[in-house]
């Protein structure tokens, strides 16, 4: 989102035409200044640049493309301030299950759970999911596996759920030789997933 402001402010400037003669000439400038918003996670960032007549419209996309980026950033870090202060309640009122996913909160999920728990992560009990496309194989299915390990900043996952299976997948696709299943009971014994769990969209 954008918004114009428009600031109209006066200067004078001092001319000497002769050594004994002093002219004041009065102008009149414009300043438009524009404000970038960026709203993430329910919270509001903000930045604003100015724009002057020798822009072109290109220069302005570039100038807003910062501006957004900068906003982004103060949203941020707003955002992962109330996270931090919401886990700290929870964790301080005896919750220590927490759940996430890969595709939670815009993709941001993971991560900002890591960044919030990071102080407490012997304490509590760490909960994502690994999506099961066509295409997930073994090695797909420790490849997501490595991402979350490293977006929420842990070494382990206490439980590590096969996300949104039905019988046919778990049939043809998961429990299968050298299949995702068969390389989840390997990362177990290396204690990189604690609880090997499941989660079911199928019919009855």
């Amino acid at each position: 989102d954008w918004r114009v402001n428009t600031m109209r402010t006066e200067s004078t400037e001092l001319f000497f035409v002769h050594k004994n003669l002093e002219t004041v000439r009065s102008t009149d400038t414009t300043d438009i200044k524009v404000s970038v918003y960026v709203l993430h996670d329910g919270a509001l960032g903000e930045a604003t640049f100015s724009v002057y007549s020798s822009y072109d419209d290109e220069k302005i996309a570039e100038e807003i493309e910062k501006a957004k980026k900068k906003a982004e950033k103060k949203a941020e870090k707003k955002a992962e301030k109330k996270t931090e202060e919401m886990f700290d309640y929870a964790i301080a009122n005896g919750v220590n299950y927490f759940d996430t996913a890969p595709y939670y909160c815009n993709s941001n999920s993971e991560a900002a759970l890591g960044h919030a728990v990071k102080n407490f992560r012997d304490k509590i009990l760490l909960s994502t999911k690994c999506p099961i496309g066509d295409d997930t194989d073994a090695a797909k299915y420790r490849k997501m596996l490595e991402q979350s390990l490293t977006r929420m900043g842990t070494d382990h996952i206490d439980f590590y759920h096969f996300w949104g299976i039905s019988l046919d997948k778990w049939t043809n696709k998961i429990h299968t030789p050298d299949g995702p299943f068969a390389r989840a009971l390997k990362l177990r014994d290396q204690g990189v997933i604690k609880h090997i769990s499941f989660s079911f969209h199928d019919v009855p």
